[in-house]
C-alpha cells in the first residue's frame, strides 16, 4: 500500500494537471501524463497553436505541483539557503584551469557558477524558473522529480535515473549528490564539464580561434575530469 505522503503527491499531480488544463480548455489527462512520464502527446496530435497552449499549461502544472508538494516539507528544509555561486566555483575551478584557454577561464568560471543549480528547495525553485524561461519544459519536469526524490516524495512509477542533468544552458545536481566527500564522484564537476561543451565563448564577447567554437573542443571523458580535480 502506498504511503500517505505518496497518495497526497498523486492527488497533487491530478490537481495540478487539471487546474492548468481547465484554465485553457485543454485535456487534463494529457497534462497529467506529461507530469508522470514526460510524454508530450500534444506535439503530434495538434496544430502549432494548440500545441503551444499545451506546453504553456504544462509549465503552469509543473509550477503548481512544485508549490503543492513543497508544502509537505518541514520549514527547516525549505529555509536551507541556496548553494552559492562561490561554492559552485570552488568545485569546478580545478577542472576549468585544466581544460579551458587561460584568457577564457574567468568567463567560464563565472558562467558555470551562475548556471549550475543544486536542488535543495531554494535551488530547485530557482532552477525551475530558469528552465521554464526556456523551451525545456521536459527538463523542468525532471528537476521537479529529482528534487522530490531526495525527500521520498516521488512515486515509484516515475523514473528519475540520474543525480545530475545538463540541458544545454543550465545544469542541475541533486541535493543528495552535493553532500558527498568523494571527489571522484563530484556531480557538480561532471555536469560543469557538459556545460563547458555546450556554451560558446563568442556569446560572451571572447575572441574565438578557428576550430574552437566552444569552451572545450569535445566532450570531456570522466577519467580526465578526475585527473584534473583530485
Amino acid at each position: 500500500m502506498a504511503r500517505p505522503e505518496l497518495k497526497m503527491i498523486n492527488q497533487f499531480i491530478r490537481e495540478a494537471a487539471h487546474q492548468a488544463a481547465a484554465a485553457q480548455g485543454l485535456s487534463g489527462p494529457a497534462i497529467e501524463r506529461f507530469l508522470r512520464t514526460g510524454d508530450r502527446t500534444w506535439d503530434d496530435a495538434f496544430g502549432l497553436e494548440q500545441a503551444a497552449a499545451y506546453t504553456q499549461a504544462a509549465k503552469t502544472a509543473v509550477r503548481t505541483l512544485f508549490d503543492l508538494a513543497s508544502q509537505m516539507l518541514p520549514a527547516a528544509v525549505r529555509s536551507v539557503p541556496r548553494v552559492t555561486p562561490e561554492s559552485i566555483r570552488g568545485h569546478v575551478e580545478p577542472m576549468v584551469k585544466g581544460l579551458v584557454e587561460i584568457d577564457w577561464q574567468e568567463t567560464a568560471l563565472r558562467e558555470l557558477a551562475a548556471r549550475i543549480f543544486v536542488l535543495n528547495f531554494q535551488g530547485a525553485k530557482a532552477a525551475l524558473e530558469a528552465e521554464l524561461s526556456t523551451s525545456y519544459v521536459r527538463t523542468a519536469r525532471q528537476i521537479l522529480w529529482m528534487f522530490l526524490d531526495d525527500y521520498g516524495l516521488k512515486p515509484a512509477d516515475i523514473d528519475v535515473p540520474f543525480d545530475g542533468l545538463s540541458a544545454g544552458t543550465f545544469a542541475h545536481v541533486a541535493w543528495s549528490a552535493m553532500n558527498t566527500e568523494d571527489r571522484y564522484s563530484d556531480v557538480i564537476v561532471h555536469e560543469g564539464a557538459h556545460l563547458l561543451y555546450y556554451l560558446k565563448p563568442k556569446h560572451y564577447g571572447l575572441r574565438v580561434r578557428r576550430g574552437q567554437e566552444r569552451f572545450v573542443r569535445r566532450r570531456v571523458p570522466p577519467s580526465k575530469i578526475v585527473r584534473l580535480c583530485v
